[in-house]
């Protein structure tokens, strides 16, 4: 498990490097990644993509996001007021994982500059009846109301 661990932190650099350098990143699209970035990677790319103020689009499909990188992904989504589309399809996504990102859709709603996200795209995860329903609860606690 270590050695996946440090793999995955190697895979990870020239990314980091990417993100972190100067410009104007509309869309990031981390979806085809080699071997799936994982809640670790997910958090590392989360902390710059942060502080990018020019993020519209971001994919993390495909890369075994779970309930932690599904919190480092709410920090996205509460920073970044410009951010319309968020896809993070075929992940690890569960109950606990919802509850993540619908606190994050509270607070970027209740934030001033709240999220601009119009669409958000959890397809092919573990959604069950509660991880749903906190999320819709989310939602239409929006004062733009819900997502296309």
């Amino acid at each position: 498990a270590a050695s996946c661990a440090r793999a995955r932190r190697r895979a990870c650099a020239p990314l980091l490097a990417f993100l972190r350098a100067p410009g104007v990143q509309l869309h990031c699209d981390l979806s085809r990644c080699a071997s799936p970035l994982a809640d670790d990677g997910i958090a590392r790319c989360a902390a710059v993509l942060a502080r990018d103020a020019s993020l519209r689009s971001l994919d993390v499909s495909h890369n075994a996001v779970g309930a932690l990188g599904a919190r480092e992904l709410g920090r996205v989504l509460i920073t970044q007021g410009l951010l319309h589309t968020l896809t993070i399809a075929d992940n690890r996504l569960d109950c606990e994982a919802l509850g993540e990102l619908a606190r994050a859709l509270l607070r970027a709603a209740t934030d001033a500059g709240a999220s601009a996200l119009t669409a958000l795209d959890l397809s092919f995860n573990h959604i069950e009846a509660e991880g749903a329903a906190s999320l819709a609860a989310a939602l239409r606690a929006r004062p733009r109301g819900g997502l296309r």
